[in-house]
């Protein structure tokens, strides 16, 4: 019947209306997912023509070179949400941070357990190093501030200082606000990231312990960001450290399951994707939400629920 035909040119305007909001929706993913940027490093890496390819002779390996040792193991006496990870180089042990009830643990290497904490004064705590002795400083998403933390041997029990480090907020709001924190210890400041919307990194100077003669104000903040829009290639910021061989920084997004490194001043120079099939995984890393490296040059990720992993540079691989 006539008066129920589709007009032809309303049709082709949806059509056209349809194909806009299709095209939209790729390029905010593609925009959201760094594609561009990360397939021209891939490029240049796989011809030989960037850094990510093989490490600087006597700087440590980059982490283009390094290999799985410990995959997928799941962390006995921890059933969900392993978050954050640092590397404590007095104790030999990995110091691990749980949001959801919040938590310590005390790793192995090996990622064994060996102390659970309970953790007061924070209510969604993400990222979590180690700075010295028995202090700690704890980023909290909720809040979006840095707290130290003093954890001493034996404890069964930690809460973080009431006083935040900072007199103003940091991050962003929601579930996409502080996300991980690591002490450069050559440098002597506090890096912390923000995971998304937008992604940002500041360096935090003047850092003390609470006992400390200097108030929290006396610490700056400044912001840092790669060198160049290509040199953003990660979806979000889950976490970070820096490496105490190289003074290097590695950025971990769990959106991308990918490992970026970085020089202090913005430079890239590694790649890691955590996907099936690269650097002997079997898997890809399900949700990499806490990296840390130790002394000797390994690395260590773990990923939500309770998964730890461990790699070594290639040469010490089997």
């Amino acid at each position: 019947m006539q008066g129920d035909a589709v007009h032809p040119r309303r049709s082709s305007g949806w059509c056209w209306l349809g194909a806009v909001c299709v095209g939209v929706v790729v390029l905010v993913v593609v925009w959201l997912y760094r594609a561009p940027a990360l397939g021209l490093h891939w490029m240049l890496a796989a011809h030989g023509l960037a850094d990510t390819a093989s490490p600087r002779v006597g700087e440590g390996a980059g982490v283009a070179a390094y290999c799985v040792d410990i995959q997928a193991h799941p962390v006995q006496g921890l059933q969900n949400n392993l978050s954050g990870l640092t590397f404590n180089a007095e104790t030999q042990t990995l110091f691990a941070i749980i949001n959801r009830p919040a938590a310590v643990a005390e790793l192995s290497l090996d990622g064994v357990l060996m102390r659970h904490m309970p953790l007061s004064g924070v209510a969604d705590p993400e990222g979590i190093t180690h700075v010295a002795g028995q202090w700690f400083v704890v980023a909290d998403e909720a809040s979006n501030q840095v707290y130290w933390l003093e954890i001493g041997p034996g404890e069964r029990r930690a809460a973080v200082h009431p006083q935040p480090l900072l007199p103003v907020q940091l991050g962003g709001i929601g579930n996409l606000g502080l996300e991980g924190v690591s002490w450069d210890q050559d440098r002597g400041v506090l890096v912390v990231v923000q995971e998304n919307l937008p992604q940002r990194v500041w360096v935090l100077e003047g850092l003390q312990p609470p006992d400390g003669p200097l108030p929290s104000s006396a610490i700056r903040a400044r912001e840092w960001a790669p060198d160049g829009w290509l040199a953003r290639v990660t979806a979000d910021q889950s976490s970070i450290t820096v490496r105490s061989d190289n003074g290097r920084w590695l950025m971990l997004s769990a959106a991308s399951a990918l490992v970026v490194e970085y020089t202090p001043d913005g430079a890239l120079v590694g790649l890691m994707p955590l996907w099936r099939g690269q650097h002997g995984l079997q898997q890809k890393v399900p949700q990499a939400e806490g990296i840390a490296t130790d002394d000797s040059g390994r690395l260590f990720v773990v990923s939500e629920p309770n998964l730890f992993y461990r790699f070594k540079a290639q040469a010490l691989c089997g």
